[in-house]
């Protein structure tokens, strides 16, 4: 039987395309994507300040996401994050390349084993 493996860490090209589609819902803060990805995962990943943080770093620098400061509903000041308009052709270019990154794959790996 084979075991669900927990991942410490996402390819850094994945967590770019990942970040870009989760923004392209809705703007969020850096512990909301964080969350977001891992419930959609169902755990099987664990996305952490180090890697997180950096990438959105990344992205802002080259005009993907803008942040903006916003408040929490308990009043604390964190950063918001959301699309440009170059982030949302981005974001669609990266989920197209990573759906035919993953169907190649399927097609490379053959069957599923019983």
């Amino acid at each position: 039987m084979a075991r669900k493996a927990r991942r410490d860490a996402v390819p850094r090209g994945a967590l770019r395309a990942l970040l870009l589609a989760l923004l392209a819902e809705r703007p969020l803060h850096g512990y909301a994507l964080a969350r977001q990805l891992e419930d959609r995962a169902r755990g099987a990943i664990r996305i952490r300040e180090g890697s997180l943080y950096p990438a959105l770093h990344e992205l802002e620098l080259e005009g993907v996401i803008e942040a903006k400061w916003g408040r929490a509903p308990d009043g604390r000041k964190r950063r918001v994050y959301s699309l440009t308009r170059r982030g949302r052709r981005e974001a669609t270019g990266a989920r197209a390349e990573w759906l035919a990154i993953a169907d190649l794959l399927r097609a490379l790996l053959g069957p599923r084993e019983a």
